[in-house]
């Protein structure tokens, strides 16, 4: 494909993305940032998972954009268009470069015969997944099979050789009793021996089957042709970097640029804290450290990242203080660089941990003055627990508070990924609100116990995001993109062309987006952007009044006790400490200024519908 020897204008506007997490429908994205990238140039991307893998090969592209890289002869962008072509390739097995991305430890090999049999299947259904599951399962473990079926038949067969004579009815249903009892025991064998060995290997490999690395650890540079996931994206991230496999990982530093409280290029990763249980938002907001107090074992991040990602944070590793750090087998810690000096590749490995498939990454923290250790005979140190990190999309799987802005000075584009209702092939493929005709159907069918699983996590995993992109002020600027049942998803062993469609079926929503918002201010019309701005505006002003009119009526405190103006007048002398002159004043005319607020004219009566609510959140 001939991609032209320059690389493209600059364009004038700015934009920022939010992708949200699907494992394989990442795809999508590709093509959605390569149509984007015409029209915007990108200031701050965020996502979830394999979403944030997508926003993280976008930020660097947009840097190269900024500032090629010597030599560089081609568009960034243009770069990351060809990658679902890179993972579409076959090798001699039929196997894509996609699927070759799943690579099992050894420990976890045996279970993935069967896990992969199953996968591979998948877009045939339910009933071809579990057949090709149990035809690899009795492939790999013939013995409890064997086991089985001999503790099911050899009693009735011992019986019938003890009776002698000819076989009557009696004898011939004892056989056929046994045979079949034979098959069930032969089935729970296999079971339990498939069963058994994924407990094993999760136990084994930080609960999941792959690592991300395959068998390849340390500074050997694996086979180019069958890259496992995390040297895949490692070398994404350098050749959209102008970069080779053994060169230093770009940084969230040189995203920046030289001014870390205004980022010349801001991308943040959503991860999720299994130990903790809640989500970290990486690398978080300029002066904040939201893994400061986090240590890991270099043994243990060999099976987790390529050699010059580790070798990288090793050399660039903070002090851990007077003492020193160890788990509890006594291995020595690291901490982490700071977080200009964190590569990009390990924000999205620590968001890319999909449960099961994918191993979370342990990391180890300290749990106060309890965690130290001042043994006789033995130097005094700190003996720090694990703490896995796992999945970004467990918490917060479509981000859509990212980047968000009391009133919008460019627009922030997300995109949602949903099932598409058997049957159609056209409408809603690629749907944003204010479309013509009906919208995509809210009710989700659940058919089978497996249907109430999987509604039940999905429901867990992003009712936050649902209800939030809903809004007024939100849905505006949402692409909604309707993916088949053999699309993305856990589907790895796509075919090509299905891999190519959905990067196609990307640029479609990435051109429907810009068609929308970039439309010409001609003949008296507005833009999706203006129309877009006026709904935030008017829904933001709303909620603000509704929020000024609750400090207001906080004011006039009930019964005996002393209300919140004569709290600063008395200015306590007990912590807390900002109560000086400056404060005080501060507060109090802040607080009838509120007052004033609150007895302006209703803007709620006729708000954008549903009204948001504002509310205290944490940072994080």
């Amino acid at each position: 494909m001939n991609i032209g020897p320059t690389p493209r204008a600059m364009p004038e506007k700015s934009a920022d993305l939010v992708l949200q997490g699907g494992v394989t429908s990442a795809f999508v994205y590709i093509g959605l940032i390569h149509r984007l990238s015409r029209d915007y140039h990108f200031k701050s991307l965020g996502g979830a998972s394999s979403g944030a893998v997508a926003a993280a090969a976008a930020a660097i592209a947009e840097h190269s954009r900024l500032h090629p890289p010597k030599g560089a002869a081609v568009d960034p962008f243009e770069r990351l268009a060809e990658f679902p072509q890179t993972l579409a390739k076959q090798d001699d097995h039929g196997n894509t470069a996609l699927f070759n991305l799943f690579q099992p430890q050894p420990a976890s090999a045996r279970a993935w015969r069967v896990v992969s049999a199953a996968v591979r299947r998948l877009p045939d259904g339910a009933g071809a997944a579990v057949g090709a599951a149990a035809v690899a399962a009795l492939r790999t473990f013939p013995l409890a099979a064997a086991l089985g079926l001999a503790l099911g038949a050899l009693p009735a067969f011992a019986l019938l050789a003890q009776r002698g004579g000819p076989m009557d009815v009696a004898a011939w249903l004892s056989l056929a009793a046994a045979l079949l009892a034979g098959l069930v025991l032969a089935g729970l064998g296999l079971l339990i021996g498939v069963g058994w060995a994924v407990w094993r290997s999760l136990l084994a490999n930080h609960f999941g089957l792959c690592s991300g690395m395959g068998e390849t650890h340390g500074p050997v540079l694996p086979d180019p042709d069958r890259l496992p996931l995390s040297w895949a994206f490692h070398a994404l991230f350098s050749q959209l970097a102008g970069r080779t496999l053994s060169d230093a990982p770009i940084t969230f530093g040189e995203l920046w640029g030289s001014d870390e409280k205004n980022r010349e290029i801001d991308l943040q990763i959503i991860t999720t804290s299994l130990s903790l249980q809640r989500p970290f938002r990486l690398p978080g907001d300029p002066g904040v450290n939201p893994l400061q107090g986090f240590f890991y074992d270099p043994a243990e991040w060999r099976e987790f990242f390529p050699g010059p990602v580790l070798k990288w944070l090793v050399e660039n590793r903070l002090g851990t203080g007077p003492l020193p750090v160890t788990n509890a087998a006594g291995a020595t810690l690291f901490a982490l660089p700071a977080p200009r000096d964190w590569p990009v590749l390990l924000a999205a490995r620590l968001s890319l941990s999909f449960p099961v498939l994918l191993s979370a990454v342990p990391m180890y923290t300290l749990d106060g003055a309890r965690d130290r250790r001042d043994s006789a005979g033995e130097p005094s140190r700190f003996v720090a627990r694990r703490a896995y990190f796992s999945d970004g999309g467990i918490t917060n799987n479509c981000p859509v508070q990212l980047f968000d802005a009391a009133l919008p000075r460019r627009p922030t584009f997300v995109v949602k990924l949903a099932n598409l209702p058997e049957g159609e092939t056209k409408r809603w493929r690629v749907w944003l609100h204010g479309d013509a005709g009906d919208p995509p159907p809210l009710v989700k069918p659940i058919e089978g116990v497996f249907g109430l699983v999987g509604s039940l996590i999905g429901t867990l995993m992003g009712w936050r995001d649902q209800v939030q992109a809903d809004l007024p002020g939100y849905r505006e600027r949402v692409a909604t993109v309707g993916l088949k049942s053999a699309e993305g998803g856990l589907n790895l062993a796509m075919p090509p062309a299905t891999i190519l469609a959905l990067s196609r079926l990307g640029g479609v929503a990435g051109h429907r987006l810009s068609r929308v918002f970039n439309r010409p201010r001609t003949g008296g019309r507005i833009s999706g952007w203006d129309r877009h701005r006026w709904v935030r505006m008017r829904s933001t002003l709303a909620a603000a009044q509704r929020y000024v009119g609750e400090i207001a009526n906080g004011l006039s405190q009930e019964g005996s006790e002393p209300g919140y103006s004569e709290l600063l007048a008395q200015r306590p002398t007990l912590p807390p400490p900002f109560v000086d002159a400056d404060a005080v004043a501060e507060a109090q005319a802040l607080l009838a200024a509120c007052q004033s607020l609150a007895g302006t004219v209703d803007l709620s009566g006729n708000a954008p519908e549903p009204a948001p609510r504002l509310r205290m959140s944490s940072p994080w």
